[in-house]
């Protein structure tokens, strides 16, 4: 047992020695890799490999100590972790991105290698022609320009006579402008997106699942986007926009002088929102419900029969005109629970699905199934399903 103990513990000097060897050896290596990354993920040659190797070897056993333990590995590995959980935060300040950022840089312009720029990288012309003959090209003569970018790709941009323009990175990726402003993308797995100019000065966006929209800009200034299931959207200079839905539907956003926003439905119904969230319903037959901000920030709905208090969250109260009161809370994955004072409870999770329990703890649970229907299961696994044209009362019942 002592054995053991002695394989899997550590004692406390020990432990101070594994992170102290973790920090500093990232320090070490992340320094390395920022100022060599970009030639190593541009050149990764077989020597390049093996030196990786040998240092990840060597980091390990360093960071380990003389004698690795499972207790060892464990705290080297959390130690790793909050580093680069830190590390994180600092590489995304500004500051520090400025100072330390790759940037792509030009080894070949107008058929002329730029040597120095190769000998900055610590690169060599063999690999620049090696990337030039993946690209398909013949000779300097076809190349216009050669990058190497920040994640260490080789970009080949070759200039054709019909104007044409076509990049070709290193992963196998391929870009391509035409002079009237259309272009292609075709990624490394072979996904193809197009931007095709129209004879009417219109653009089309053509994606990899086989969807596209068209964008027009109109003599108005507004900007018309027709998408291939049916849906048009119009935004006007203004910033108001309309949506016609593959239906035939037509929702209207129009954006007022004091801020706020108006969004009216097909059946009329309308919704103006202010710019602190507050707003004005008013449904397809007149009726009016106003949500205002009172003093805590908290939203109140007014409603016949009660009033809603809601804080940013959704979570908040219901006070019916009788007095009861429900309240409502969120959880952090979406799910909105609803309980009275009786302590019957309703759950709505965001897939729809909701659970009903009452106050002497009988529970049940309804779905909605692809094709519409509604099932209900109780706590002893009878089911009742309502088909989509079915009122609630005619539903069958299915025992368990």
């Amino acid at each position: 047992m002592d054995e053991l103990a002695y394989y899997l513990g550590m004692p406390a000097h020990g432990a101070l020695a594994v992170v102290v060897s973790t920090v500093v050896l990232y320090t070490a290596i992340t320094s390395l890799l920022s100022r060599a990354g970009q030639r190593l993920y541009a050149s990764p040659s077989s020597l390049d490999l093996a030196v990786v190797t040998v240092l990840g070897a060597i980091v390990g056993r360093s960071i380990l100590g003389q004698v690795p333990t499972l207790s060892g590995g464990l705290l080297a590995l959390g130690t790793l972790f909050v580093v680069e959980g830190l590390a994180g935060r600092v590489r995304r300040s500004e500051r520090m991105s400025r100072r330390r950022r790759h940037r792509a840089v030009a080894v070949m312009v107008g058929g002329h290698v730029q040597r120095h720029e190769l000998q900055r990288l610590g690169l060599d012309e063999s690999v620049l022609w090696s990337a030039l003959r993946c690209a398909g090209v013949r000779g300097p003569h076809e190349v216009s320009l050669v990058v190497v970018e920040p994640d260490g790709r080789t970009g080949t941009v070759k200039q054709y006579s019909d104007g044409r323009r076509e990049t070709t990175y290193s992963d196998g990726s391929i870009a391509v402008w035409h002079p009237d402003g259309s272009r292609e993308y075709t990624g490394a797995d072979g996904c193809q997106q197009m931007v095709t100019k129209n004879e009417d000065g219109s653009l089309t966006h053509s994606n990899c699942d086989g969807s596209s929209q068209t964008t027009h800009h109109l003599a108005d200034g507004s900007t018309r986007v027709t998408f291939s299931d049916g849906r048009v959207a119009t935004t006007n200079p203004n910033g108001s926009r309309t949506l016609v839905d593959a239906d035939g539907n037509t929702f209207t956003e129009d954006l007022n002088p004091d801020g706020s926003m108006t969004r009216t439905r097909p059946d009329g119904s309308s919704m103006t929102q202010m710019p602190d969230g507050s707003f004005v319903l008013t449904t397809a037959d007149g009726q009016v419900r106003e949500a205002t901000r009172n003093a805590d920030g908290e939203l109140e709905v007014e409603f016949e029969g009660g009033q809603v208090t809601l804080a940013a969250d959704g979570s908040g109260t219901v006070v019916t005109d009788d007095g009861s009161t429900v309240e409502i809370e969120v959880a952090a994955d979406g799910t909105t629970t609803a309980t009275d004072e009786e302590g019957e409870e309703s759950a709505w999770d965001p897939s729809g699905d909701t659970s009903l329990t009452t106050s002497e703890g009988d529970s049940a649970t309804r779905s909605i199934n692809a094709d519409g229907s509604l099932v209900t299961t109780d706590d002893e696994g009878n089911e009742t399903v309502w088909s989509p044209d079915e009122d609630l009362a005619a539903g069958v019942r299915r025992r368990a």
